[in-house]
């Protein structure tokens, strides 16, 4: 999988190793991908975890990088029915909502497709 150990700490919410992991390191390892072009982010929308997506925002990471599906974290935040990361996502300033993932979908088309009125209201 080729994951950095920002990667698991975003994946698990532990704010305080995201913390010194990117002390540590240079403003790059915030967008860093695994083998499948996911990045910390994607880890965190992916499991769910608001404090890791709010974190990691606030460092600097791209809320726009897709990965090799075409997916970026609001995508799959949307499409899981992750509402609250959805909302952290949307909220932040550098977020592309009409961002175009998998075959075209944006974010309204994802939750059209799953029938989330809740992330349709925050769209």
């Amino acid at each position: 999988m080729n994951a950095s150990p920002l990667h698991h700490a975003a994946a698990e919410g532990q704010v305080e190793l995201m913390e010194m992991i990117i002390n540590d390191s240079s403003f790059e390892v915030l967008n860093v991908m695994d083998d499948y072009g996911n990045t910390p982010l994607h880890w965190a929308a992916e499991k769910n975890q608001v404090e890791s997506v709010k974190f990691l925002l606030s460092k600097g990471a791209n809320p726009n990088l897709r990965n090799s599906s075409m997916m970026a974290p609001l995508h799959i935040a949307v499409q899981s029915l992750y509402n609250e990361v959805m909302k952290v996502l949307t909220e932040h300033s550098g977020t592309d909502i009409n961002l175009e993932g998998e075959n075209g979908n944006t974010a309204v088309i994802i939750a059209c497709s799953k029938d989330n009125s809740e992330a349709l209201q925050i769209l």
